[in-house]
């Protein structure tokens, strides 16, 4: 008489008469699931090698961005620096030759260009008493003991000063000071 097929007689791997069938089916699961963690593990270090490749030339890119910046910002400087300069070359030479009579108003209205870069332009006596300015004039104003006055009381360098920039008391607003000697 021949027995009843059941399911474990239908399937062959879940037959005890089989064992290698069982371990294959076993060391191919497990193969799966190693290739399914292998190939996470690949994707998940693309990913972070892309990211990091992508953040180090966008670290790249900025850095040459303020590299020019950098660049545009010290022209400007030197540019403005220069015009500055070249008022304050203009105020000295006009003061030497006219005295008193110079006219700062007029110097200012000649270079509207730089105008907003220039606060106020004034002219000291040796003692640091200002005698000529481009706002009025307070009583007994002095400016003998500010450095951009001092540096030149000395010696006649012939350059310009620049101050580290301050408070001006004049025109109430943070500035830095260039000035020439007169003679």
């Amino acid at each position: 008489m021949r027995r009843p097929r059941t399911n474990a007689a239908l399937d062959p791997m879940k037959s005890n008469d089989n064992p290698p069938l069982r371990n294959t089916r076993h060391a191919a699961e497990q193969a799966s699931v190693l290739a399914c963690a292998v190939l996470i593990a690949v994707v998940v270090v693309a990913a972070w090698l892309s990211n990091r490749s992508d953040s180090a030339s966008e670290r790249e890119f900025v850095l040459r961005q303020a590299d020019d910046m950098t660049l545009v910002l010290q022209t400007h400087t030197r540019d403005t620096l220069l015009s500055v300069d070249d008022v304050v070359r203009r105020l000295k030479r006009d003061f030497e030759r006219d005295g008193l009579r110079a006219d700062l108003q007029r110097l200012m209205q000649d270079h509207l260009d730089i105008a907003d870069y220039i606060t106020l332009a004034s002219v000291a006596d040796a003692q640091g008493r200002v005698i000529l300015s481009t706002l009025p004039i307070v009583r007994d104003a002095s400016i003998a003991d500010v450095a951009h006055f001092r540096a030149h009381v000395e010696r006649d360098t012939g350059e310009s000063f620049i101050s580290k920039p301050v408070l001006d008391r004049a025109s109430g607003k943070w500035s830095f000071h260039l000035s020439r000697r007169i003679n």
